[in-house]
């Protein structure tokens, strides 16, 4: 058994025990999920009340992973973007063709994207690529925050060294580095809004 089997094994042990059998942290759980607006479709976006558990070198490769994915898609849109006959081939509108060729003022094609993913058994899965999505993040980092305080999860750090994954800073610098690559001089306002 790999030690992230017995994570995994010793978790779920946990939440077998008399201490979590009644389920008042799971609908604390959910509750939070909705307080926070945690929501997709009117339904809490993390069903589960295990975290994904990961090995450092797991993440390394996934991390590795996504970014040779991204290189290639960027790769990909250059190729599309200079090749006359790719860009006549793409079931484009004039005007989308027209957006699509203005230079950004950086040197690459989207400042923030998100690989939807599923991760099993520490392989991910890709099943969608979005440019312009950087909720995700926001959602994920919220999501890392609850599951590290909730009392099973607490009482298994006592045992399991585990590291909470963020992603709001790494955003904010690339926006910031894209502004500023752009020709942004001052500091910009950045804000999110709820809808």
């Amino acid at each position: 058994m790999t030690q992230l089997d017995e994570a995994i094994a010793r978790y779920h042990r946990l939440l077998d025990s008399e201490n979590y059998r009644d389920l008042q942290w799971a609908d604390w759980l959910h509750e939070e999920l909705r307080a926070r607006d945690l929501l997709y479709s009117a339904q809490p976006i993390s069903p589960v009340l295990r975290p994904h558990f990961l090995t450092q070198r797991q993440y390394a490769n996934l991390t590795k992973a996504a970014e040779s994915l991204h290189s290639a898609i960027d790769r990909v849109e250059s190729l599309a973007l200079s090749t006359p006959g790719l860009m006549s081939r793409m079931a484009m509108l004039p005007a989308e063709k027209m957006l699509a060729s203005v230079d950004p003022g950086y040197p690459y094609f989207a400042v923030t994207s998100l690989l939807d993913a599923s991760i099993h058994n520490g392989s991910m899965h890709v099943v969608d690529y979005a440019a312009d999505t950087p909720a995700g993040v926001a959602y994920s980092e919220a999501l890392t925050s609850l599951y590290y305080d909730l009392p099973p999860v607490k009482e298994f750090r006592k045992k399991f060294q585990l590291t909470k994954i963020g992603g709001i800073k790494p955003l904010l610098q690339g926006l910031l580095r894209a502004y500023k690559e752009f020709g942004g001089k001052s500091h910009p306002n950045i804000a999110s809004s709820r809808s």
